[in-house]
């Protein structure tokens, strides 16, 4: 993976965005606290699933790997509920190129819990390795910041800074649902 324009000017935006998010705790998404544990076998099963699939490739290129791994609990909404992040670079020892990374980085996966058994996906990106979420002292979501990988065609409804090469800088809060960008 490599660095870049857009991934240089999220860098100077972070300790920015940080500030603007009021008694928060900053950490990398694969070390976030979780405010209720859930064993491995009690996850949804597009989880289980994906993880499984992360671990078996990194398996075959020689990579350790284990079920609780990049998974990280977080309420999003501030609902009260147990919603799930998977980094898939942190569910392998180490990053692995075509399995769970790629060039253009690793993928990030937030489920959002919409019943009492019952998640829904509500975000799937590739994006640098180490992106940080912002939460507060109960866990409640304050911010998301990633550079994301916008392929070829340069476009996400995430960029929150311009897209520099095949990589834009996001700065992301939820509101109402839904995720918007923060313009610095």
């Amino acid at each position: 993976m490599t660095g870049s324009g857009g991934a240089d000017k999220v860098t100077r935006h972070k300790h920015a965005f940080a500030a603007a998010l009021l008694s928060v705790a900053i950490t990398s998404v694969g070390a976030a606290a979780q405010p209720a544990q859930m064993p491995f076998s009690a996850l949804p099963g597009d989880v289980v699933d994906r993880v499984r699939q992360i671990r078996q490739a990194c398996e075959q290129e020689g990579h350790a790997s284990s079920d609780e791994a990049g998974i990280s609990f977080v309420d999003l909404d501030h609902t009260g509920g147990t919603d799930i992040i998977l980094s898939a670079q942190h569910v392998c020892d180490g990053m692995v190129k075509g399995a769970n990374c790629s060039t253009g980085g690793c993928g990030l996966i937030i489920w959002k819990q919409v019943g009492p058994r019952e998640w829904r996906r509500v975000f799937d990106e590739t994006v640098e390795p180490d992106p940080l979420i912002a939460t507060d002292s109960q866990n409640r979501f304050g911010g998301l910041i990633v550079t994301l990988y916008v392929g070829i065609d340069g476009k996400s409804p995430y960029c929150s800074l311009p897209v520099r090469g095949n990589f834009c800088g996001a700065m992301l809060v939820r509101r109402n649902g839904k995720w918007v960008a923060r313009r610095q």
